[in-house]
């Protein structure tokens, strides 16, 4: 292949450092290397990633210094981040055949890098997804709303461009990277938002479109935030953000401040910014633990140390399925169905909760139970199970003096139950339906033991203290080991939002019509995993998710319409019931 390069480096009188890319195979008019590109940047205490801006092509094969990442900015191509180096269609990490180095070399990844921008060191929470997303065991956390006015007008840039970036300086997760030792959070000095903000067309589909977020992590320690954002074409905001600056209700927090925002410019936006400065007094909520107290009461550390080191056949994991094992080389293929229900179906539902003295997720748990039991009735190797091994999410903003809409970290924690398998002996399609062997009882004692239990979750985050900062290690272990939760869920709640006043045109009013959510941790997290979400509107949405090693998709794809078809059997026969 005839494409290759050369990185120039070195350091001027005023201790700038400069970057040249050249071309050693110049045209047969010029007799030397010709410059196409270059970039300059103040060195800080230790760089991050050298920038290269392409000015005179649109298409330009590179190299740099092995082991390093470059950004490369063309006339052409979008930004573009590489860890390893391009040359043609081919990669490689031996440059020798192709660039020579001169001068000084490339600068090195140190573990202070950025240290005149750090704000804090990571906490607890924030390190346990760091660690999941090194390892490739985590992608992302996506929340969409799909966004709607009186005159069904269109989010055009110059609108949501200057409604983002009112909503980046109020969010201060949304400003910040990664350190080169992953430990501690940077401040970016500015934000291209044109590199964090893609367009999507019209051919898309949003299922399609969540599940190729799902399989793309975040680079750390390079020049852009942990965020991106996709724009379909019918007013739809896809926010994936990387779960070590925030959990699901980040992604709330983030539409409930866009929707804010856009209800609060100056309309029609003729201009905008595409680069916006980060505060230098910029400064992120301080991690969990300094907000509460999380350390684990002595009942539950025995426990806990109890199910790690008992002998298998004694544990309860051991006669529950928990789906496949983890896998032992990580990957992000994931999976997502979204589920739609109308405001006045969840209306409904909320009715029947609040009639039975149960919550929305004491009802789609104990719902989950029975339809998962039909599914698994059809797989022999499920037989000698006797429970299901359930997780679900609780937040712990509850117990920390944040605001519960409006605040991006990590607030979680996860409480466990083993619930029975349900037995009939029916295949997966059953004739009485899918809620045979649904009780309302089951599901009020499944919402009570969660509030009882509200306080005890706090000590479960605590108990990461105890893996002495080997987090990483923690989950290498479990490779090829028994998964923990065969089944997940997550419910976020309705965002809400307060009743405008009197406007002088109300057509330019937003307001958020539906929303989906997913998380992107089928590589270790629960094999099924259920995203629960309200939107303003009342529309309900329930994002099922897995990844493609964690159970066959056949069976996946059962439960998700299974569920589906249960709820609205629920629904319909409610009806029913109160028309006589």
């Amino acid at each position: 292949m005839r494409s290759s390069g050369s990185e120039n480096c070195h350091a001027e009188r005023s201790k700038r450092i400069i970057w040249t890319l050249t071309d050693l195979n110049p045209p047969e008019s010029q007799s030397k290397p010709r410059v196409v590109g270059a970039a300059a940047r103040q060195p800080e205490p230790a760089l991050l990633t050298p920038v290269i801006v392409i000015r005179s092509i649109g298409k330009v094969t590179f190299a740099g210094a092995a082991g390093g990442s470059v950004v490369l900015v063309g006339l052409k191509n979008p930004p573009m981040v590489f860890p390893y180096f391009s040359i043609g269609s081919s990669f490689s990490t031996d440059l020798s055949a192709y660039i020579s180095l001169t001068s000084v070399e490339m600068p090195k990844r140190s573990t202070q890098s950025g240290a005149g921008n750090v704000i804090r060191k990571a906490g607890l929470l924030e390190r346990f997804h760091i660690a999941r997303h090194d390892l490739g065991m985590d992608s992302c956390v996506i929340v969409s709303a799909r966004y709607r006015n009186v005159s069904d007008g269109v989010l055009e840039k110059p609108m949501l461009f200057t409604a983002l970036a009112k909503v980046i300086l109020r969010h201060a997760p949304l400003m910040v990277q990664m350190s080169a030792d992953h430990r501690s959070f940077l401040r970016l000095d500015e934000i291209n938002l044109s590199q964090a903000v893609e367009f999507i067309g019209t051919d898309v589909q949003l299922q399609d479109h969540f599940e190729s977020q799902l399989r793309r992590g975040f680079e750390l320690n390079v020049n852009l935030p942990l965020w991106r954002l996709s724009v379909m074409p019918n007013n739809t905001i896809v926010f994936s953000c990387f779960h070590g600056i925030g959990d699901g209700m980040s992604g709330v927090a983030f539409h409930h401040t866009l929707l804010d925002t856009l209800n609060s410019v100056e309309q029609p936006a003729i201009t905008y910014a595409e680069v916006l400065a980060v505060p230098q007094d910029t400064m992120l909520v301080p991690n969990v633990e300094k907000l509460v107290n999380v350390s684990p009461s002595f009942t539950m550390w025995c426990h806990e140390v109890w199910q790690t080191s008992a002998p298998v056949s004694l544990q309860p994991h051991s006669s529950a399925w928990t789906g496949n094992r983890v896998v032992k080389v990580p990957n992000l293929d994931m999976r997502a169905r979204l589920l739609r229900f109308s405001p006045q179906d969840t209306g409904r539902m909320l009715e029947l909760c609040r009639s039975h003295g149960t919550t929305l997720t004491g009802l789609l748990g104990a719902i989950a139970i029975p339809v998962l039991s039909r599914v698994l009735a059809s797989d022999p190797s499920t037989r000698k199970l006797k429970t299901i091994s359930f997780g679900t999410a609780i937040s712990i903003r509850r117990f920390i003096d944040v605001l519960k809409d409006d605040t991006m970290g990590n607030f979680v924690s996860v409480q466990e139950t083993f619930p029975r398998i349900i037995r009939s002996g029916s295949d997966c399609a059953p004739s009485s339906g899918w809620l045979d062997g649904f009780t309302w009882e089951e599901a009020t004692r499944y919402s009570s033991g969660l509030h009882k239990n509200l306080r005890e979750s706090v000590g479960r985050v605590g108990m990461l203290k105890w893996l002495f900062g080997q987090i990483d290690e923690y989950y290498k272990l479990q490779q090829g080991k028994k998964r923990l939760h065969g089944l997940e869920i997550s419910n976020l709640g309705q965002l809400r939002i307060p009743v405008q006043g009197f406007v002088d045109d109300p057509s330019h009013i937003w307001t958020i019509e539906e929303m989906d959510f997913a998380q992107g941790d089928g590589t270790c997290g629960g094999a099924i995993k259920l995203n629960v979400i309200g939107a303003p509107s009342g529309a309900l949405g329930i994002g099922v998710t897995w990844a493609r090693e964690s159970v066959p998709d056949p069976l996946a794809d059962s439960f998700a319409a299974g569920l589906s078809d249960a709820i609205g059997e629920l629904i319909s026969s409610s009806a029913g019931t109160s028309k006589d």
